[in-house]
């Protein structure tokens, strides 16, 4: 007996969501599942982000904190694309 010309069911991290699929256990399936995940995860954090208002706390304000401003912008942008990349 000869096998089907067409698969029967596809693994889930091939996305086509209009066949039968099934939840691969192979590599490739895990690394896609986790990067999934993550990809979720840090678009909900972006959409949240645009959403909320920052207010500055008064008590937190330092007298010429205007002198290092553009420093700490620096510093954050670097410490954000170093979490970006490693997680």
């Amino acid at each position: 007996m000869l096998p089907p010309e067409r698969a029967e069911r596809w693994p889930d991290f091939m996305c086509k969501n209009h066949e039968p699929s099934y939840i691969s256990s192979r590599l490739v399936g895990q690394l896609y599942r986790r990067i999934r995940l993550l990809d979720d995860a840090l678009n909900l954090t972006i959409v949240m982000e645009e959403n909320i208002p920052i207010m500055l706390d008064p008590d937190l304000e330092y007298p010429g904190w205007e002198r290092y401003q553009n420093i700490a912008k620096s510093q954050f942008d670097s410490y954000h694309a170093y979490i970006r990349v490693r997680f």
